[in-house]
């Protein structure tokens, strides 16, 4: 943008508390990478299901 244009638009902020003339604020952050391992176990069907007749499949070694 051209100056006169920066210093318009600098003089409209002014009165709302914005200065653009002022330097960005350089915030150093680490950055930590958050990852969880995630592991599933196979699980049996509950003798309950069975016996309310919910499965509808022969149960398999028992």
């Amino acid at each position: 943008m051209s100056k006169p244009t920066f210093y318009r638009h600098r003089s409209e902020l002014l009165p709302l508390g914005i200065d653009i003339a002022l330097p960005n604020e350089q915030v150093e952050c680490e950055i930590i990478p958050l990852f969880r391992k995630v592991t599933g176990r196979p699980v049996g069907i509950p003798d309950w299901a069975y016996q309310q007749g919910l499965v509808y499949q022969s149960r398999v070694g028992g």
